[in-house]
Formats: structure tokens, sequence, C-alpha cells
């Protein structure tokens, strides 16, 4: 895909920064506080969703605040669509105006490309193709963004621990080896000994499992090339593992409507740990019995589309959903659902690092998954996966 030049488009006179239009804006409110006239303040902020920088938080105020790459600009932001003065947000009296400064790639809102536009909280702002900015008052959206942030971080401090614990690991499963052999010719018949470096190696294998799993999370570890997978097989797979393990009898019913042609593109072994994860969330979610349904579709994204769900790039996906009428999570449950160690089980039930995989899983699959849930209500989970290329799928950056 052809790239657009750098655009290098200054504004004119007219909308420059620090011109009389931006200090008569400031003053309007200024003398509505010193007459006394009722003029609402100005409050809100504008919460990064998706971009270099997701869940950073510009404050707004009085002043007008310019967006763009240059040196001039107060929420500055980086890529090659973006002019140096792109588009700026001003207080008119009660509300807050975006106005395109002439940019080159121009400024939409809620999808729609505009030149000027009264925002209303919740409006998501797409500068060229760089980033999406969402004008907010209340902390939704900005614990939306945070939630992001913090598994970002949370991945990036278990890729580090896990590289060195690996590291530890080695020496201890290379010693195993040795002292297993050791011990198999001098110590043959000695059943206890025997039964102690199988218990050693069995909880080495566990922490290896860990690691991995942890990585996952991360997702910095992807071994393993990715194919296209026919995701009704994988689906009928798990669900047929699912019901071995429901007690019998079961009062969970299970209902699957997916196509056996639609295929995602990823490892096949993964998916399924994934897919496992979630029905067997699902299933512990409904003790008194209930509703498990997967639906799987086709949907083709657009840029817009593709940056508000936190996708790399526009194309076909894959969305499965996994829907059940459990017990449901609160929101301080759902904030940290995908954390690792986190978890709502009983001591020994539980790692608290199924869902954690399974967001490491789908990132590096290059998709997303998505979490509602209400208390009594159930829970949705959906996943958004690349589509094979077999099944039509088509990528661009």
């Amino acid at each position: 895909m052809t790239e657009p030049p750098l655009d290098d488009h200054e504004p004119d006179d007219a909308t420059r920064v620090g011109d009389a239009d931006d200090t008569s804006t400031f003053d309007a409110f200024d003398i509505g506080e010193d007459t006394g006239m009722s003029v609402a303040r100005p409050t809100g902020r504008l919460v990064c969703l998706v971009g270099r920088e997701p869940g950073r938080v510009y404050p707004l105020g009085p002043r007008p605040v310019v967006i763009g790459r240059g040196a001039d600009a107060q929420i500055q932001l980086e890529g090659h669509d973006v002019s140096r003065a792109h588009a700026r947000v001003s207080w008119l009296v009660d509300h807050f105006v975006l106005e395109d400064l002439g940019s080159r790639n121009g400024v939409s809102v809620n999808g729609v490309p505009v030149r000027t536009h009264r925002l209303q909280l919740g409006d998501r702002i797409q500068i060229g193709g760089a980033a999406i900015l969402v004008l907010a008052e209340n902390d939704d959206l900005e614990r939306r963004a945070l939630r992001l942030q913090r598994l970002e971080a949370l991945g990036e401090l278990a890729s580090g621990v896990v590289h060195d614990f690996k590291n530890t690991l080695s020496v201890i499963l290379g010693n195993l080896e040795l002292l297993e052999h050791h011990a198999a010719e001098r110590y043959g018949g000695d059943d206890d000994l025997a039964a102690g470096l199988a218990s050693i190696r069995a909880a080495a294998d566990a922490t290896g499992e860990l690691t991995r799993r942890l990585l996952y999370f991360a997702h910095r570890e992807t071994p393993g090339a990715a194919t296209p997978v026919p995701l009704r097989a994988l689906v009928d797979e798990v669900v047929s593992l699912l019901r071995h393990k429901l007690s019998r009898p079961s009062r969970v019913e299970v209902d699957v409507d997916v196509d056996p042609a639609v295929q995602v593109t990823g490892r096949r072994g993964e998916l399924h740990h994934v897919l496992l994860n979630l029905c067997l969330n699902a299933r512990d979610a409904m003790p008194g019995g209930g509703r498990l349904a997967l639906h799987a579709e086709r949907v083709e994204l657009s840029r817009p589309a593709a940056m508000h769900l936190h996708l790399p790039a526009p194309g076909a996906y894959v969305e499965l959903t996994v829907r059940d009428t459990g017990t449901g999570m609160d929101e301080v449950t759902l904030a940290r659902v995908f954390e690792p160690f986190f978890t709502t089980k009983r001591p020994g039930e539980g790692t608290g690092l199924g869902l954690a995989t399974v967001y490491g899983v789908v990132r590096s699959h290059g998709g997303n998954v998505l979490v509602d849930s209400t208390p009594g209500d159930g829970t949705t989970f959906r996943l958004l996966l690349p589509a094979a290329a077999s099944d039509g799928g088509d990528r661009t950056g």
C-alpha cells in the first residue's frame, strides 16, 4: 500500500495558533465570569483510545487546544498523515467545537469527515489514520483506555520476569537430567528415589507450562506458523471435550452456530486452548445450569472500525462470540478479568492465568477480545480474529 506523502501543511493566518480568534474564545469565557453571567464551565478531556499512547488523557479547558505533530501543538501525535497543525478544539460558551485546520488527510467525528463540528460527550475524533481521541467527562472511557495501558504494562513486566525465570529453570532441568541419569545407573531399584525425581520433573514441567502461558499473555512469544483454521471443526472439537467434562446429568445446553466455511488465520493448538478456556469458564459460571451459545460470522472492518476495536489493520475478520447465561461479573471484576493471577475462584481451583492467556493468544494473532457482563445476566466474550485468505480475507495496512 502506497503511503501518502508527509503533510507539511501550515494553516493560514486566520487559523494560526494564538491568533485573534483563539483569544476571543478565551475572552468570551472570562467576560461571562466577570459580569456574573451564567456561563457553563469547560469541563472535559480527550482520551486517546487508539494510537501510540492508548490511555493518555489530555485535559480541556477554556483555551483552544491544537492537535498535530508540530512543536506548537498541545496534543502531539506521530504519523505520516498528521499535519503539523491538524485540528483544534475550542470552547464556545457552553460546548466544545472541533475545527479542521486545513489538514491534508482530514478529521472525522464518529466516522464522518467534518470541517467544523460541535462536540458531544462520547464523540470519537479520528485524526487522519493515526489516532482516535474520545471526548469524555466521566471516567468510563478513561478507565477503558487505562485498562489497555495497564495490560500492556503487565505484559512488559511478565515478559521480563519470565525470561529470567526460564534461564533459572533451564539450569534446574539440566541438573535434574544429570541426576536422573546418575540415579538410574547407581540406584535403579530405589522406587522412592525414582518417585521423588518424577515428582521434581512433573513440577518443573508444570512450571515450564506456566512460563509459556505468561508469555502468551505478554504476546511476546508466538511459536509456529499461522495457517488457515476451519473454525467449525475447532468449535465442534472443543464442545465435544466440554460435554465430557459436564456433570451427568447436566443442565447446561450448548448451541453452536458456526458456518463450516468460515476460517481464521492462526495456530490451531493455541486457538483450541483459547476456546476451551472460555467454555470451561462459562460452565463454571453456570453451576445451576444454563445456556452456552457459540456464534461466528465474517465481518469486513473499515479503518475507523478497526481502530475503534483496537485492531492493527482494516480488512476481513471473524467475530466469534461465546455467551453464557451464568452469574456474570461486576465492574470491579470486569476491570481486572484479563490480568494474570487474578481469579475469583477459591484457592486451589484456578491459577488466574486462563483469561490472561486468552488475551495474549488473541492479541498475538493480530486480533482482540472484548468482554461484556452484568451480574446475574451472564457474560459475552467477543473474539475478533483475522479471516483466512482462503475465506476471502484481505488485510491492508
